[in-house]
């Protein structure tokens, strides 16, 4: 199960960085340790409703806004870890 948290999340290292298999691996034993139902906590954010649509409405915002990427490719999530790659 921690390989598989941390493979999951390679895909989301920034290419200016090099990835940290120690920290990850560190931090999905801490995941699995304290986790009940494990299946549940990597589906169910995938579930939850994400309200009415809203990103058409960013070009009217009228406040000053910086928009800040730290990852030189898109990193939006397309379902679990086993379907992104």
């Amino acid at each position: 199960m921690i390989d598989y948290l941390v493979e999951g999340e390679r895909p989301f290292a920034a290419s200016s960085r090099p990835f940290d298999e120690d920290g990850m691996r560190e931090l999905a034993a801490r995941i699995v340790d304290r986790t009940i139902d494990i299946a549940a906590q990597l589906i169910n954010p995938f579930l939850l409703d994400a309200g009415a649509p809203w990103r058409h409405r960013l070009g009217k915002i009228q406040a000053p806004t910086l928009v800040r990427r730290s990852c030189p490719r898109p990193c939006a999530l397309r379902g679990p870890p086993g379907c992104w790659r």
